[in-house]
């Protein structure tokens, strides 16, 4: 799933991730609780919504000094988390609605190769519907 937590040691930072276990995936900057854990059925789905989110947060996209050479350091955004798992849960309501392929055209960063795929993809979803 997707998830979105606090930085214990950054007041107003977040990350944003996927793992199947939050818990597991968590290291010594997460906080205890996620603010955010959202389950999905496959891995591509959380994938999209990850890169969705990320894509949207870009300009909060800054690190602590600190946490420059740490891997999630990409993932971390200068903002609340409770901001960054608001926008989460709208973007995750959305892939809901629209369904995996509608989704990641409108909100998922992709090569022009990459997003015919995808326009293939969403109409044989629509001819099934």
């Amino acid at each position: 799933g997707v998830y979105v937590t606090g930085l214990v040691n950054h007041d107003g930072y977040s990350k944003l991730g996927i793992a199947y276990d939050y818990k597991k995936r968590a290291d010594n900057e997460y906080s205890d609780e996620p603010e955010l854990e959202v389950r999905f059925a496959s891995r591509r789905e959380a994938f999209f919504l990850e890169q969705a989110v990320a894509d949207v947060t870009r300009a909060s996209k800054t690190c602590p000094a600190v946490l420059l050479d740490w891997p999630g350091a990409t993932e971390v955004r200068q903002m609340e988390p409770s901001h960054l798992a608001d926008i989460a849960t709208r973007l995750a309501d959305e892939l809901d609605e629209h369904g995996l392929w509608e989704f990641a055209l409108r909100y998922v960063p992709m090569t022009g190769a990459q997003k015919a795929v995808c326009e293939m993809r969403a109409k044989s979803v629509e001819k099934v519907l």
